[in-house]
């Protein structure tokens, strides 16, 4: 098993041999990491708090492969590891700590429809802010990436949010922590999300169903926020729980 640490940031850059100052770009080459396809290995990103990419030093716009590298967010149990720019990784896997998108991209790319799958582990939360154009993940900006397996936390800030995934399995508990918001929504070619485990409503504002939604286990509205139906369904699982957690006064409905 080949693993290669990363206590640092992701930065590419070119200058002529020998010779400074250096060129940052956002043109990153397909193979500048590679990995043998169905190894276990990968980038591990681990250490403290701080920015893994800034913008205008790394991008996505590489083509993803087979031998594209995987990226996985091994940070300290209370680290934030932040994007400034987007990362293609062929797959993702958040094992500890939080890793904060902010507003850009995550691509997730094997060189396919519907390949690069994400993973957030129980142990792991993914924070990201992105709304409108700006998927929060997909293979290319309109083309889907594979699975999405949640069993820890996604914290979902974006007012618009978009999501290009093939296929989803919500085990673990998804926040949507906006001021009014809609729920997560199909773009680039694949699916909206519509089974939840545990879905939590935070802040303030009205959080509209972008669809038929059903929650297994639990509900939770905090803040002062509310769950707006339109013209869509709310069901609830056999054994799930509607849980009020707001600060001030609520009502059903």
């Amino acid at each position: 098993e080949y693993v290669l640490e990363l206590y640092g940031k992701l930065h590419c850059y070119y200058a002529p041999i020998n010779t400074t100052p250096i060129t940052s770009t956002v043109s990153v080459h397909t193979s500048v990491l590679t990995m043998t396809p169905g190894s276990p290995g990968r980038l591990s990103v681990v250490g403290t708090s701080r920015n893994l990419t800034e913008s205008g030093e790394w991008g996505s716009g590489n083509s993803g492969t087979v031998n594209t590298f995987a990226i996985e967010i091994a940070a300290d149990p209370n680290a934030t590891i932040a994007l400034g720019a987007s990362v293609k990784a062929g797959e993702w896997s958040l094992v500890s700590g939080v890793l904060d998108a902010n507003n850009v991209r995550i691509s997730a790319d094997r060189g396919a429809n519907g390949t690069g799958d994400v993973t957030i582990g129980a142990n792991a939360t993914l924070v990201s802010s992105a709304s409108g154009a700006t998927p929060m993940v997909s293979r290319i900006g309109s083309s889907p990436s594979g699975v999405l397996t949640l069993e820890g936390r996604l914290v979902v800030k974006g007012g618009s949010p978009s999501i290009g995934m093939t296929s989803f399995a919500l085990n673990g508990v998804v926040e949507y922590a906006g001021v009014g918001q809609t729920l997560l929504r199909a773009t680039a070619g694949g699916i909206t999300p519509t089974v939840y485990s545990t879905l939590v409503v935070t802040n303030t504002g009205a959080k509209n169903l972008a669809a038929d939604t059903t929650v297994t286990t639990r509900l939770v509205r905090g803040g002062t926020s509310s769950l707006a139906l339109g013209a869509n369904t709310l069901t609830y699982g056999p054994g799930a729980a509607l849980e009020y957690a707001g600060t001030a006064a609520q009502a059903t409905g």
